[in-house]
């Protein structure tokens, strides 16, 4: 069973529906009036209209292409990973092999816009999982919402620690160069929400701030071209999982 949560500008409604293994599946995103929105799962399909018309979508002028009007700014999933391969991931970590984390594309230090410590997480036989099985929920999420043309992790996964001071400021996944082929980032939270303070994904979505969840275990999707940041910690610990699923160039 999954839930699916739509943010309207007047509130917000709920739909229930039969989602993938059992996963539970919410959506944010901004519903404008007088539009059609078809929101597909797995196993059967949600027509959700905004208005009582029932009319189809009109186009001005039509490229003879099928349409998807089903993006949303961010997705996130629970119930993926069970309690002991939460701490099998947090186990990875090793300071021997930690660095201080570099800004996006760019290969440098700058402490003004972001300060944590990450280490990477190779596609070895024993981590074939863990790809596994974000790739199959990536390729899913995508199916859904996107309809981006995806090729695979490739960079490897990257395991974050964010303690007291540290915060990742507004940016974007995608941009100049090798990051130009990011078209999905994934986050997974890892620790306890009351284990730390501050610490929150945000995303900015035209002018609204909005704060992803914190629960342990949570998978946020969203196009790497979306704003967002980390706020700083103010105490405790935070820890997560970053990948980015790429592929060609957007078109």
């Amino acid at each position: 069973m999954y839930s699916l949560r739509i943010q309207f500008r007047q509130g917000i409604e709920r739909y229930d529906g039969y989602g993938m293994a059992g996963l539970t599946y919410r959506a944010a995103g901004t519903i404008s009036s007088n539009r059609i929105y078809d929101l597909f799962g797995l196993e059967q399909l949600i027509t959700l209209r905004t208005d009582q018309t029932h009319k189809a979508l009109a186009i001005n002028y039509s490229f003879g292409l099928p349409l998807k009007n089903n993006f949303a700014e961010y997705v996130y999933y629970d119930g993926l990973f069970l309690p002991h391969e939460i701490d099998r991931i947090l186990n990875f970590w090793d300071d021997d092999k930690t660095i201080k984390a570099e800004l996006t594309g760019d290969k440098v230090h700058v402490d003004e816009l972001r300060k944590s410590s990450v280490m990477w997480i190779d596609d070895a036989p024993e981590n074939r999982w863990l790809y596994q099985k974000l790739a199959s929920l990536a390729v899913a999420c995508n199916n859904e919402r996107y309809w981006f043309d995806l090729l695979g992790f490739h960079e490897e996964l990257q395991l974050a620690r964010y303690s007291e001071g540290d915060f990742f400021d507004w940016h974007l996944d995608f941009g100049k160069g090798g990051i130009s082929a990011r078209k999905l980032s994934m986050t997974i939270q890892l620790s306890d929400p009351d284990e730390y303070e501050g610490g929150d994904l945000q995303f900015m979505i035209n002018q609204n701030i909005v704060t992803a969840p914190r629960k342990k275990g949570t998978i946020i999707i969203f196009p790497s071209f979306i704003i967002h940041r980390v706020t700083q910690i103010t105490r405790g610990t935070r820890q997560s999982i970053v990948g980015w699923v790429t592929g060609p160039p957007f078109r």
